[in-house]
């Protein structure tokens, strides 16, 4: 695949052009310029860093989280452990940024492309957060996390 060069502003003689495509970079003057391939950039979901998230979608869905886009939640106060089940990912977070703009493609993609998520946040604030492909994967891992919820409450209540 050819480059798409965009030329910058010469600075003393020098002329700086910068593909389109995969941001490679060249400086041209009067000797001839050898030719490369170009590999377009990809989008890759981005780390996060050290930090309460592993990765900055999982930050995005959290802040999400955190202005109503929970359909369902628990937690546990003695474990301090809370979850969270957000439905459609493909409209429900452009209900909060029509134009998802702090995400790149890959992310976008990820997001709007499942069918919805389930956020956990431990005692000390660390964040995970599992996709679902489907309405029935997301509907079997909620249900597994409220039964064992359902479980330690009726083993809290035989106990008082």
């Amino acid at each position: 695949m050819a480059h798409d060069w965009l030329t910058h502003n010469p600075v003393d003689g020098i002329t700086r052009q910068e593909c389109q495509k995969c941001g490679a970079f060249r400086w041209i003057d009067a000797a001839p310029v050898l030719e490369t391939e170009c590999t377009p950039k990809v989008d890759l979901i981005r780390s996060y860093g050290p930090g309460k998230f592993s990765t900055i979608l999982d930050s995005y869905v959290y802040q999400v989280s955190l202005e109503g886009g929970c359909d369902d939640e628990i937690a546990d106060a003695d474990a301090s452990a809370w979850f969270g089940m957000m439905r459609n990912g493909h409209t429900i977070f452009r209900d909060h940024d029509p134009l998802l703009e702090t995400l790149n493609e890959a992310e976008r993609e990820k997001l709007t492309s499942c069918a919805g998520v389930i956020l956990s946040e431990d005692g000390d604030g660390f964040v995970a957060v599992s996709y679902y492909d489907t309405e029935d994967e997301l509907n079997a891992a909620w249900e597994r996390i409220t039964a064992r919820f359902d479980e330690e409450t009726e083993d809290d209540e035989e106990g008082a």
